[in-house]
């Protein structure tokens, strides 16, 4: 291990695009292989999707089926777009399960990956869902939810429903922010009776910088002040600038693209069709935004 406390990558059962375990993700490698549960609490970029992908490229290998579940139906569009497309797991059949999708029987039992909203995977516990039982791995992504007051108890009811119905199934959560976690790893030992191996971790690949500005007259100086930051930015340079409301973001969107500075605007209205186009053309090069205004929905495990 390097003194930053990464690694290089040596794993058989998944294909990745770097070569290096980065200091979160080298403390995991030694639970891919083991059965048992595990809990990763780590920053935002840290990693956390390719130590899902370690998961179920194990038990893949060995013929298992394997389920990925999280509160929204965007990161699950992008998880099946990206696995769809992937390396190891293209082959896979897979289905998605939300409250517009409801595959049928037949195709959840023959599907390999299965992902899901919590909501759509609780009802299907709730149904005893014979595909249920096939599974060796269960991802549950934006894991904190658990402690939240309007969907936490959506995640509790599914997790205890599915551990009811198979015991044996790894439970793998995944979370940028659970004050929790320990608290939530005993809880996970209790509804299987696997072992819970815990990892928590502060560590950020770019370092993390706080300003506070005062604002006198709020939307005039917020608009001056991002006017300034996207002036400043270099040419290979991207900003998200998170904003509290759509009528805000609309607000501040227009008035910078009337300044001649090109931003883009994501919030949860737009369809998917549009949201795919905007981050799309935000993370190209070639793309004139190089500033997007968003709502917290962008925040919610959205890849960039």
């Amino acid at each position: 291990m390097s003194n930053d406390g990464s690694d290089i990558v040596e794993f058989e059962f998944c294909e990745f695009g770097f070569d290096r375990w980065n200091p979160v993700q080298s403390r995991c490698v030694p639970f891919f292989t083991q059965d048992c549960n595990l809990i990763l609490s780590s920053s935002t970029a840290t990693g956390k999707t390719a130590v899902a992908e370690a998961v179920f490229g194990y038990e893949l290998s060995k013929g298992a089926d394997v389920a990925y579940a999280s509160p929204l139906k965007a990161i699950n569009d992008e998880k099946f777009r990206k696995w769809s497309a992937h390396p190891t797991f293209s082959e896979f059949p897979k289905c998605v399960l939300s409250s517009e999708n409801h595959p049928e029987k037949e195709a959840l039992l023959n599907s390999r990956m299965v992902i899901s909203t919590v909501e759509s995977l609780a009802v299907q516990c709730r149904q005893n869902a014979e595909w249920i039982g096939s599974l060796h791995a269960l991802v549950l992504d934006e894991a904190h939810l658990i402690g939240d007051e309007s969907r936490g108890g959506s995640c509790e009811e599914m997790l205890m429903s599915f551990t009811e119905i198979n015991p044996a199934c790894r439970i793998v959560l995944l979370s940028g922010t659970m004050a929790n976690s320990r608290e939530i790893a005993s809880w996970m030992k209790s509804l299987n009776g696997k072992s819970t191996r815990y990892v928590f971790s502060d560590w950020r690949p770019v370092e993390l910088v706080k300003n506070v500005i005062a604002l006198k007259h709020f939307y005039q100086d917020v608009e001056k002040e991002v006017s300034r930051l996207a002036k400043s930015l270099g040419e290979e340079e991207k900003t998200l600038v998170f904003v509290h409301s759509r009528k805000f973001g609309e607000m501040l969107c227009k008035g910078l693209n009337k300044k001649g500075i090109q931003c883009g605007f994501y919030h949860a209205g737009l369809t998917e069709k549009m949201k795919r186009r905007l981050v799309d053309d935000f993370k190209s090069e070639w793309s004139g935004i190089r500033l997007m205004i968003c709502t917290s929905s962008l925040g919610a495990g959205v890849d960039l």
